[in-house]
């Protein structure tokens, strides 16, 4: 669910109640607190809202007929639907009277009366258009069958630089023969062929190729009006070898994932990672795009950084990559009100405004030691030396991306992309205000996580060789294909998709937390021989090492999708004092989490 922030809104803040009184710059707000009316300056990262259910008057909910169409309304129509909504606005807001909107739109008190008993303020002026009685236009009288008739003749007839309305015609009044209907008049297949688009006859005349070719949009870029309307990800390797602090014996190249807004060319999230691109990098990605940035920026030591740019998009656009084509992505992405869309293969120019910023990103890096540069050419024949580490390179490239943002664009006539933004959340006053903002921050990264079917036994749930188990799941023994979520970097838990509902459960308290690499490499077989010989031992000694590289690299992976994800606050608990005290040892509550359908 998304809550749009309005000034006046009742918040939580500093830990009383208070109310917003202005949207200030680089993310933060003016607030007044209740108890005392102190006036405090807070980061949108320190508040919460209050969220109450909406109250419903059913007794106002009435069926209305359906909208008129706007090519049958006359301008007399619509001045004077426009004057009555004006003067039954006033009526029920009780600035007049009904005596005086009476006299007003002269009409009769029975008559107003009838007019706010089905007047709704919210659905505008459409619902007092006159609907004229009698068949509409556009609308006919021919029988179904007939209708079909009609429109298979076109489609099959209708074809090639000599197709008439004559043939067509032929053929229809044999087959209603046929089926022994009436035929149309020869004058009504005219009419029904002069309804095609011009794009629909010159298919039907020439082939779709050349109708393609003379009357298909050829737009050089998607036409976007305002922020968040339109994001786009990819993927890069970076052009740099870090240095892993012995975690390998030779450097490694980290992987970058970008979502830049195409109307604004703001970079909405990225994610740095050590693994090769993937479901997780998409979910982290789009994470930290929707969500305020202080925390992460906190966590990486950039505190100087400003990075108030956040939202969830309306649509992402992505290429044809595996992770992007998920059905799990894309269903997670519907759940939360995301559409999708793809890259049509051969368009490589649709996605040109995340590559030029990729790009643009690379060049900058091309500045830092360890640099491999983009081709051979330019890197030479000087030795790489990696002296950069993670954390270095994360936090540099949040200060990067901070420059980037207050840089002029061309594409922008010149402005920044910060201006650009900025510019774009100010109403008709000038005021600022913020994009909605997502209620829950974890069931959302729930949505994106990973996950598998599995079968529910006495045992509980098992997943990668470990057993989950909770209470709650008790009485879900013998349901099969639900399905698990899990994180790859944290799998001490799972969440159980049942009726609606995520159940948590557990491998077992006592256990330590790890990662799925770590449990794969807990449970590996190992074949030893029966003795030893001096081969052997070196062989052995030589896996040893290479496995505890392993695991440290994998616990660094851990490290760095952490601080990726450190802008998602964890969840809070609330402890009733009175009902803890009361509780017995042995019982236990599951956490619910409950989702859309």
């Amino acid at each position: 669910m998304d809550i749009t922030l309005v000034e006046g809104m009742p918040i939580i803040a500093l830990g009383n109640m208070a109310f917003i009184i202005e949207f200030l710059p680089e993310g933060k707000l003016k607030i007044q607190l209740k108890k005392n009316r102190e006036f405090h300056v807070v980061p949108l990262d320190e508040i919460e809202v209050i969220q109450e259910s909406p109250v419903v008057e059913r007794s106002r909910q009435v069926d209305f007929p359906t909208s008129p169409n706007l090519e049958n309304i006359s301008p007399e129509s619509a001045e004077m639907a426009q004057e009555r909504y004006k003067i039954l606005t006033k009526c029920s807001d009780n600035e007049i009277t009904i005596a005086e909107a009476a006299v007003t739109l002269n009409l009769s008190k029975v008559t107003i009366y009838k007019m706010l008993n089905n007047f709704i303020k919210e659905n505008g002026v459409l619902q007092l258009i006159p609907h004229k009685r009698g068949r509409q236009a556009g609308q006919t009288l021919l029988d179904d069958k007939v209708s079909d008739i009609i429109n298979d003749c076109i489609k099959k007839y209708y074809k090639g630089k000599g197709a008439t309305a004559r043939s067509v015609y032929e053929n229809v009044v044999d087959k209603c023969g046929a089926a022994s209907l009436i035929a149309p008049s020869y004058s009504t297949i005219q009419r029904r062929i002069r309804k095609l688009s011009p794009l629909e006859k010159l298919t039907a005349t020439h082939g779709a190729e050349y109708a393609k070719d003379k009357l298909g949009l050829k737009p050089g870029e998607y036409k976007v009006s305002r922020p968040l309307e339109r994001v786009q990800m990819d993927h890069t390797e970076v052009d740099i070898f870090l240095s892993v602090d012995g975690v390998e014996s030779r450097p490694v190249r980290p992987w970058l994932t970008v979502a830049v807004d195409v109307y604004t060319r703001v970079i909405l999230g990225f994610y740095l990672a050590l693994h090769s691109p993937s479901a997780v990098s998409v979910a982290a990605t789009l994470s930290m795009a929707c969500f305020t940035k202080t925390n992460f920026l906190n966590s990486i030591g950039a505190n100087s950084a400003k990075y108030p740019f956040y939202g969830k998009p309306k649509t992402i656009f992505l290429d044809n990559a595996a992770e992007f084509r998920s059905p799990k992505f894309v269903r997670a992405c519907a759940f939360n009100d995301i559409a999708v869309e793809w890259r049509p293969k051969g368009k490589k120019h649709w996605g040109g405004i995340v590559e030029r910023l990729i790009g643009t990103l690379m060049r900058r890096v091309h500045s830092l030691p360890g640099t491999t540069m983009s081709n051979v050419q330019q890197r030479g024949k000087e030795n790489i030396k990696a002296s950069v580490t993670f954390e270095r390179l994360l936090a540099w490239l949040a200060l990067e991306i901070e420059s980037y943002h207050n840089t002029p664009h061309k594409g922008l006539d010149g402005r920044s992309p910060a201006n650009v933004w900025f510019s774009s959340f100010k109403n008709d006053r000038g005021n600022i205000y913020f994009p909605p903002i997502i209620a829950d921050p974890f069931r959302f990264k729930l949505d994106f996580m990973p996950e598998e079917r599995r079968n529910i036994t006495p045992k509980g749930v098992q997943l990668k060789r470990n057993f989950y188990s909770s209470p709650a799941l008790a009485l879900h023994v013998g349901k099969k294909d639900v399905i698990v979520k899990y994180d790859p970097f944290s799998m001490k838990k799972v969440w159980v998709y049942i009726n609606g509902e995520y159940i948590e459960a557990d491998y077992g308290l006592t256990r330590p937390d790890m990662s799925l690499a770590e449990l794969n490499l807990l449970h590996r077989n190992y074949n030893e021989p029966a003795w030893l010989s001096k081969e052997d031992s070196s062989k052995i000694r030589a896996d040893a090492e290479r496995l505890m590289r392993k695991k440290r690299k994998n616990k660094f992976e851990k490290k760095t999708y952490e601080l990726a994800n450190s802008h998602i606050p964890p969840l809070t608990e609330v402890n009733d004092s009175e009902t803890e005290s009361i509780k017995d040892e042995n019982t236990f509550t599951p956490t619910i989490y409950p989702v859309k359908e």
